[in-house]
């Protein structure tokens, strides 16, 4: 799915303490069109990657679209 595809651009872009700290328990729960639910441990986590990470989790799924058209 495409919530794969941007973790493993994640995962080759960022440090790996980081990839396993923020995302390694992430998990699409929903998505529609461009956008995604996602389920994640704790609200600390959720609003630290929406803090942190969204412009590049938005740039991933830009990149991955892009691709698969």
């Amino acid at each position: 799915n495409m919530w794969e595809k941007i973790l493993l651009t994640l995962q080759q872009n960022i440090s790996e303490q980081g990839y396993k700290t923020w995302f390694s328990e992430t998990k699409l729960l929903k998505q529609k069109n461009d956008a995604f639910l996602i389920k994640v441990p704790t609200q600390f986590i959720a609003d630290y990657l929406n803090k942190n990470y969204q412009d590049r989790v938005e740039g991933c799924n830009s990149n991955n679209l892009d691709e698969s058209t």
